[in-house]
């Protein structure tokens, strides 16, 4: 199982429907506001599951079961404060960081970067 994280971003939609058309099994891990926003792009096929990773992360053990990759793609392009967009980006990802290390090593994390950030 593959887990993506800003599935419902640009790219990350984009990879979503490249990986249902493959027929891989797909989770997302998805905001309720970008929900709201964006479910009308979201493949029927692509299991949705609801999260916050800037809030602490809970939820991503149950998030996180059965998944043996992890795509993340989620982040912050536009913040209000310096403060906003560290939250994020590097609290988001140390938070998904710390729970696929909690779970031994199971799941292969990968950073996929949009960019220089500075």
């Amino acid at each position: 199982m593959i887990l993506i994280t800003g599935g419902t971003g640009f790219i990350g939609s984009h990879l979503v429907e490249a990986v249902c058309a493959r027929g891989e099994p797909l989770r997302c891990l998805i905001r309720r506001e970008s929900f709201k926003r964006h479910s009308f792009a979201l493949p029927v096929e692509a299991e949705l599951v609801f999260g916050d990773l800037v809030s602490g992360g809970e939820g991503l053990t149950d998030t996180l079961e059965g998944v043996d990759t992890v795509i993340h793609l989620a982040g912050v392009t536009k913040a209000l404060s310096t403060s906003e967009f560290y939250a994020g980006n590097a609290r988001a990802t140390e938070n998904l960081a710390r729970a696929v290390a909690g779970r031994g090593g199971s799941a292969c994390a990968r950073q996929l970067s949009r960019g220089d950030r500075s």
